[in-house]
């Protein structure tokens, strides 16, 4: 391949080394959101599923606490890029985003921008997290081996 095809390809985000670490960037975040959604289930919610959303507008018309908006807004851009990969990958199916929210006040403390492709393996998995003064990301997980 050409240099100039080759930096073509690149830009569009369409080399087959970036389509695999985002392959290998999902796989090895896999087990941090079953851990999650294990919380969620258990501890968050009343149906525990998390809110289904399919854009960052949706996303951002959901209840934040105080100042996590503009954190919200500090990951705008790369959450619509994350949504955008869809394209980039070839996939039939859209990317789409999972929100969890806190049982005691209704409020964003994670959304996951998430993508499968045409055989269901996740091709994209990245966490935002809203968290608050003592909260931890550890705080809203739960082991999932324990259930097995």
């Amino acid at each position: 391949m050409g240099l100039i095809s080759f930096l073509k390809k690149a830009a569009a985000g369409h080399t087959d080394g970036q389509k695999q670490a985002r392959y290998d960037r999902a796989n090895a975040r896999f087990n941090d959101y079953n851990e999650v959604v294990q919380w969620y289930a258990e501890e968050g919610s009343n149906n525990g599923n998390p809110t289904i959303l399919q854009d960052y507008q949706a996303l951002a018309a959901l209840p934040f606490r105080p100042g996590h908006k503009a954190t919200l807004v500090g990951y705008r851009n790369d959450i619509t890029r994350k949504l955008g990969h869809a394209a980039h990958i070839g996939t039939k199916q859209n990317a789409w985003i999972s929100a969890f929210l806190r049982p005691e006040d209704g409020t964003v403390y994670c959304a996951y921008a998430l993508l499968r492709d045409n055989n269901q393996q996740f091709a994209m998995m990245k966490p935002y997290w809203f968290l608050s003064g003592s909260e931890t990301e550890a705080g809203f997980k739960r082991s999932v081996t324990g259930i097995i």
